[in-house]
C-alpha cells in the first residue's frame, strides 16, 4: 500500500478509491461462516443501492424503498448505513444548498440536517424491518424487492 494515503476521519478509515477491490478481496476472504461459506459483507447491497438511497436523501425522503427504473428495492440496513455516510460525506450541502435560507456555512444549519438525514435513514431501518415481511416482498439475492400489484391482489384474496 505504499504511496497510497489512508486518511482517519472520526471512526472511519477512508482508503483511496483505487485500494477497494483489494480491500474488499482482503475481507471477503475473512468473511467466512464455521461451513467455509462467504458471509455477506454488505458491499453488494452497498453498491446496488449507494447512489439510490443518496438520491432520496438528497431530496429528505424517507429512503425505505427505492426505484432503480424496474423494481422497488427495499435496502437492508448495512446498506442504508454505509450509504447514509457516504451521502453525509459527500453530498449533505446539496441538500442544504436546495433549501431556501439554510446556509451550509452555518453550524446550526448543518447540524439541524444532519439530524434529519439520521432521523430519515432511522425511519428507513426501522421501515425494512416491517417491508420484508410483507405478503409478497421477494428475495433476490441479498436484497428484497416489493412484489408486483398483480402479486399483492392475489395475496389479499
Amino acid at each position: 500500500m505504499a504511496g497510497f494515503e489512508v486518511t482517519l476521519i472520526g471512526r472511519f478509515w477512508v482508503i483511496p478509491e483505487e485500494l477497494s477491490p483489494q480491500v474488499i478481496a482482503l475481507l471477503s476472504q475473512n468473511m467466512q461462516d464455521s461451513n467455509g461459506r462467504e458471509l455477506d459483507s454488505g458491499v453488494s447491497g452497498y453498491k446496488q443501492f449507494s447512489d439510490l438511497v443518496g438520491q432520496y436523501l438528497k431530496q429528505a425522503v424517507v429512503p425505505s424503498t427505492v426505484f432503480d427504473g424496474k423494481d422497488h428495492w427495499y435496502p437492508d440496513t448495512v446498506a442504508l448505513l454505509n450509504a447514509s455516510m457516504r451521502f453525509y460525506l459527500e453530498s449533505l450541502e446539496e441538500l442544504i444548498d436546495g433549501i431556501k435560507g439554510q446556509k451550509t456555512f452555518l453550524a446550526g444549519h448543518r447540524s439541524k440536517w444532519i439530524k434529519r438525514v439520521e432521523s430519515l435513514t432511522a425511519k428507513a431501518i426501522e421501515d425494512h424491518h416491517f417491508l420484508v415481511g410483507e405478503k409478497g416482498a421477494l428475495q433476490d439475492g441479498g436484497a428484497f424487492k416489493r412484489a408486483d400489484r398483480g402479486s399483492l391482489e392475489s395475496a389479499n384474496n
